[in-house]
């Protein structure tokens, strides 16, 4: 198992409201749990832009809609492995 490390965090009740809003969408057990998903869906969406991918196409499978998210972000940089 990885070494954990305790940290504090102060949010804004606004802030905290958006993490728990997330955390029972995807019904997870701690806000440590919501912040490190959330996380580790950053960092895949900083690799696509890195990769010079800007549009993230989410399709509904019963419905065959889609939605285009595109990235607004102007500063590239390339992640290293």
């Amino acid at each position: 198992m990885a070494e954990k490390k305790e940290i504090t965090f102060r949010f804004d009740q606004k802030t905290l409201e958006e993490i728990e809003k997330v955390m029972k969408l995807k019904d997870l057990s701690s806000i440590a749990e919501t912040l490190s998903e959330s996380f580790r869906l950053q960092q895949l969406f900083l690799e696509q832009q890195a990769d010079g991918f800007t549009e993230i196409i989410v399709r509904n499978p019963r419905t065959q809609s889609e939605r285009r998210l595109v990235s607004q972000s102007r500063r590239r940089r390339k992640v290293q492995s």
